[in-house]
């Protein structure tokens, strides 16, 4: 991307987080060796994100532990959902992960309702034929076992393409356009992120099979397992936001 005067700089993204605890992880490291430049909000300690997407290349929306249904206890939500819609307007590329995938759904005119069951836990998901051909998902396994920690459930507007799902909720990936995913599960998360998790809520890691414990004792092997699907979805996102600048150029 260039500048006025000519100076060149790498494509930038706001990354917004909700916590110290639901962070960029593996994604903000991959989108930098990207040559990507990050610039992390975090709403807990910098309040509402900015009110317009000038100057940005992407937008990334992570998790969080309030629910997108409502404002209640969520006080930046409808600051975020507008900063979803602007995004969309301008065509960028975003990427929203769990709380930031309910977030776009309502941001494209779609709903997001309480799941019939909390899903938390390495969860069996499966990509659907229309994600064969996705930038992000299409380039990974048809099946893989993502982490997923959430309770609520998106739908997304009747124009958006679903592309994964499993058998508690029938959307786990969709895709609005042709550059707006979200993505019910945590693609980006490590063994330290889940740790902290269970720390922090140790009731809900009770519902993944085997428990917390279980949950723990099977973090490592099952995050190096989605190791192709984490690049495919990283590394896909990342040349969506180069793409996007070469046009824009």
């Amino acid at each position: 991307m260039t500048q006025a005067g000519g100076v060149e700089r790498p494509p930038t993204v706001l990354m917004v987080a909700h916590s110290a605890d639901d962070g960029p992880g593996a994604l903000g490291r991959a989108l930098r060796r990207s040559g990507l430049a990050l610039q992390l909000h975090r709403t807990d300690r910098d309040g509402p994100p900015p009110p317009t997407v000038r100057g940005l290349d992407g937008l990334v929306v992570l998790g969080g532990s309030m629910s997108a249904r409502s404002s209640w206890g969520f006080p930046t939500r409808d600051a975020e959902v507008r900063l979803l819609e602007a995004a969309l307007r301008a065509d960028l590329p975003i990427l929203g992960i769990c709380l930031g995938a309910q977030l776009l759904a309502v941001a494209g005119g779609g709903r997001v309702v309480k799941g019939r069951s909390k899903e938390i836990g390495f969860t069996a998901v499966e990509r659907l034929p229309a994600g064969s051909d996705d930038p992000l998902l299409g380039a990974g396994p048809e099946r893989f076992a993502p982490l997923s920690w959430h309770e609520d459930q998106c739908l997304p507007p009747t124009s958006a393409v679903r592309l994964a799902r499993s058998d508690a909720y029938p959307v786990q990936a969709f895709r609005i356009g042709e550059r707006a995913h979200g993505v019910q599960f945590h693609p980006e998360v490590g063994v330290g992120e889940v740790r902290a998790w269970v720390r922090g809520a140790p009731a809900d890691a009770a519902l993944a099979k085997g428990g917390a414990a279980g949950l723990l004792g099977a973090a490592g092997a099952r995050l190096a397992a989605l190791r192709p699907v984490r690049r495919a979805i990283f590394l896909g996102y990342a040349a969506l936001v180069r793409s996007h600048c070469a046009v824009a150029a």
